[in-house]
């Protein structure tokens, strides 16, 4: 929620509670992508302990759950305040150590592996993305469905022409997913578990 800025009219700014809690639902979706970096972990612990007195813990917890991601934010403050409070005894548990590896598009294949339920599933969304995820970026799927299978055919398109996302970007993914391996999947699923990362329908 936003509030008014100080004696401006037109000027909101949000809640500490929701600017938190916006922190985290966007450090679990550059987890999703490829992980997150100690500095992240960091800047959960800087926002704790410089408003812990201020913060209405009853209403993030609401929210947190509201929105189901508390089991995430209670991990990473627990390993925020591990690394960066004063009982630092020098020891990681799996998660810890899968953070301290480093961000790794590789990560993000094995989740959606994971996700997906198979290599050959995953390969299908990589060329053929859901509903949900072509929307956003073709609006009039909103009101014509029905054009799914030519957004899909504009999106191919567009990738040859695109310097951000080109047929290139999709074949260095698509080997990535042909050599990952089962127990590289299954580790990195049991990370997600232990965060409360779950696969979300489309």
């Amino acid at each position: 929620m936003a509030v008014p800025y100080q004696n401006y009219k037109n000027i909101y700014q949000m809640t500490l509670e929701d600017s938190y809690i916006y922190c985290i639902a966007h450090l679990i979706r550059h987890f999703k992508i490829a992980g997150i970096t100690v500095r992240d972990v960091l800047d959960v612990y800087l926002y704790n302990e410089a408003y812990k007195d201020e913060f209405d813990r009853k209403k993030i917890q609401e929210k947190l759950t509201e929105f189901g991601i508390e089991k995430f934010e209670e991990k990473i403050r627990e390993i925020a305040y591990h690394w960066f409070g004063e009982k630092i005894d020098g020891t990681f548990d799996e998660v810890e150590k899968f953070i301290l590896h480093g961000t790794n598009e590789a990560n993000q294949v094995h989740f959606r592996i994971g996700e997906n339920g198979s290599k050959i599933a995953c390969l299908r969304r990589l060329v053929f993305p859901t509903f949900s995820v072509m929307k956003d970026k073709y609006p009039i799927l909103e009101k014509l469905p029905v054009l799914l299978p030519f957004t899909w055919g504009a999106r191919l398109i567009q990738d040859f022409f695109s310097k951000e996302a080109n047929v290139g970007d999709r074949l260095h993914k698509v080997k990535l997913i042909y050599r990952a391996k089962a127990e590289d999947v299954q580790e990195t699923q049991e990370i997600y578990e232990k965060l409360g990362i779950v696969r979300k329908e489309d």
